[in-house]
C-alpha cells in the first residue's frame, strides 16, 4: 500500500468510536493515527441502521442512542464516491459471497490503496481468503 495518510473506516469501526466497547480505545488509537478517515456514502445509512437496532432490540435507550447517533454523524470522516465502487463492491461481494455494503468499503480501500479499519470478523476474514487482507485492520485484534 502506498501508506497514505487516508484510511477507510467502516460503520462498526466508527460506531466502536462513540460506544463504549471493549474494542473502542483500539478503534479511537486506530483512526486518529490516519489524518484523512474516509468512507463509501453506504456509511449513513449502515450508522441508521445499526443504531435503530439498538433501540428496536432495547439494547440502548431512545435518548441514548439520539446522543450516539449525533456523534456518529459528527464524525470527521470524508465520504467518497466513485462510479467505480458500484463494479468493485459487486465483484468484490460475489466473490467473497459476503454482503455488498461490506464491499464497498473494502472496495474503496483497494482503489484508493489504503487501509480498511473494521471490527467485523467476517469481513476481516473473507477479505483475507480472498487475497485482500493486506487492505483490512481488525481492531482490537493483536
Amino acid at each position: 500500500m502506498n501508506g497514505s495518510s487516508e484510511c477507510v473506516v467502516d460503520a462498526s469501526a466508527l460506531l466502536a468510536t462513540v460506544f463504549e466497547e471493549p474494542v473502542s480505545e483500539p478503534a479511537r488509537v486506530a483512526v486518529s493515527s490516519f489524518t484523512t478517515p474516509i468512507a463509501p456514502y453506504v456509511l449513513q445509512a449502515e450508522l441508521v441502521s445499526a443504531l435503530s437496532r439498538k433501540v428496536r432490540h432495547n439494547i440502548r435507550s431512545l435518548e441514548d442512542v439520539r446522543d450516539l447517533f449525533v456523534s456518529a454523524f459528527a464524525f470527521p470522516v470524508r465520504l467518497v464516491s466513485s462510479p467505480r465502487l458500484h463494479t468493485i463492491a459487486f465483484e468484490l461481494s460475489c466473490r467473497l459471497n459476503h454482503p455488498s455494503y461490506d464491499c464497498y468499503y473494502l472496495a474503496l480501500a483497494i482503489e484508493r490503496d489504503c487501509t480498511l479499519l473494521t471490527i467485523d470478523r467476517g469481513l476481516a476474514r473473507a477479505a483475507q481468503q480472498a487475497g485482500f487482507g493486506e487492505y483490512v485492520e481488525l481492531l482490537g485484534e493483536s
